[in-house]
């Protein structure tokens, strides 16, 4: 019913519609954000924006250091670092498909997805959408991308196999140092990739193995 000071009137009948509005996030794959990095300082382009992606937990246990969690995950494109402070007994475990919502952020020229405080810091950041599954296939580890830093910049977070590598020095009797150590290696007779031992990794105080890897 219609009223104002000239009187009144019956409308037709009017059809009210509630229209959600759409997500603050945008759904997107592993690949695309990587291609949000700037060419020349690997930061993230876009620091503010809500991703969203689904991938599946590659690494086996907690590589952050502290209370802090890190892991890693791979969809069908590509591979990523995820940032979690503060939960590092709540890390998902290896081979579960999870959902992650957040922000993209730099650590050292690691590319990093992390909550985006308050509305997603627990609530929506790591939701589980599936069991766990056997791992990705790792790729095979070509000599010739040791040269192309475009090319490794690509495979960060990515399952990689290499084969044919030595480390150097290794006698029987040395172990592998703490976290943040590496140890070098040789390749098919040149300078390897040196191999780190991260945080949590059960690398550390092992014996370096000695012979072909």
């Amino acid at each position: 019913r219609v009223r104002n000071a000239f009187g009144e009137i019956l409308s037709d009948p009017v059809r009210l519609e509630v229209v959600d509005p759409p997500p603050p996030w945008r759904v997107v794959t592993i690949r695309e954000l990587r291609g949000l990095q700037d060419a020349g300082t690997v930061r993230p382009t876009n620091e503010t924006a809500l991703w969203r992606i689904t991938g599946q937990v590659t690494s086996w246990i907690n590589l952050g250091a502290g209370t802090n969690g890190l892991f890693f995950v791979e969809d069908a494109t590509a591979g990523l670092a995820i940032s979690w402070p503060g939960a590092a007994d709540r890390v998902p475990e290896r081979g579960l498909t999870v959902q992650l919502t957040g922000t993209l952020t730099d650590a050292d020229g690691l590319l990093l997805l992390q909550p985006a405080p308050p509305t997603f810091y627990d609530q929506e950041f790591v939701v589980l959408k599936g069991p766990g599954e056997p791992l990705p296939e790792p790729l095979e580890f070509d000599p010739a991308w040791l040269g192309d830093p475009a090319q490794l910049e690509s495979l960060e977070g990515r399952r990689v196999r290499f084969r044919g590598l030595t480390c150097t020095g290794a006698d029987g009797l040395a172990v592998f140092g703490t976290a943040g150590s590496t140890w070098p290696t040789r390749w098919r007779g040149a300078a390897g990739v040196p191999l780190g031992v991260l945080a949590g990794s059960d690398l550390s105080g092992q014996r370096v193995p000695v012979g072909e890897l």
